[in-house]
């Protein structure tokens, strides 16, 4: 039932680590040559900066991006994959939020250090940084172990968020197809693609169970 996308999913989380790695470069970049302009340029500036890039980097990449391509990063889009919620249909908003965890993790490895800097000018803001960075490694590491280690290849956020990764291909309706050979003893069922029997298959059916009874009582 579950197709094997742990391979993939590595090779996505390479990917999409790149290209935000990337993007927030240029968008650093960016900032820097607008603030330069406008005679910004200080250490204050700089970390406003940088607090606003690394949560907006991750929000386009990881909820924005997936949320317009159902279900798939840059990264899922490059492999083949996507994902889904419980019911295998796309993913809402709200679930692509919920998984998000690298926007949760730059919240404390980057905001809450910096914006602590900011509004207490604080010594700790190195020790601050260091947590964030080891709770960042731990986080990423368990979610590799989980993927590998469950029949559902799902981490600890796709459980919070309840979601799948699949094959962008992925069909639910093809999974759940029942075949020739499981047709023959399931002569109880009528499926779609055939015909309802008519009033007078079911009338005489009826009178078929009406002789059985007459005959069971005789």
């Amino acid at each position: 039932m579950y197709p094997n996308v742990r391979g993939k999913r590595i090779g996505a989380a390479i990917i999409d680590n790149i290209l935000t790695a990337f993007l927030s470069f240029i968008l650093y970049i960016i900032a820097l040559i607008i603030s330069n302009n406008l005679n910004l340029i200080s250490q204050n500036s700089v970390m406003i900066y940088v607090i606003i890039i690394q949560p907006t980097t991750f929000f386009i990449c990881h909820t924005l991006i997936p949320y317009f391509t159902k279900g798939s990063t840059l990264g899922k889009l490059m492999v083949g994959l996507k994902v889904v919620g419980l019911d295998y249909h796309n993913p809402t908003f709200i679930q692509l939020l919920l998984r998000n965890i690298r926007l949760i993790l730059v919240f404390f490895t980057t905001v809450l250090p910096y914006g602590l800097y900011l509004a207490f000018q604080t010594d700790y803001v190195l020790i601050s940084t260091l947590i964030g960075i080891f709770l960042n490694f731990a986080v990423q590491l368990t979610i590799l172990i989980m993927i590998l280690s469950n029949e559902e290849e799902r981490a600890f956020h796709d459980m919070i968020a309840n979601t799948y990764v699949v094959p962008r291909n992925f069909d639910i309706l093809k999974v759940t197809e029942v075949n020739a050979l499981e047709r023959q003893y399931m002569d109880w069922a009528i499926f779609e693609d055939e015909e309802l029997p008519t009033p007078e298959v079911v009338d005489s059916l009826k009178n078929e169970d009406d002789d059985i009874e007459i005959l069971k009582k005789d």
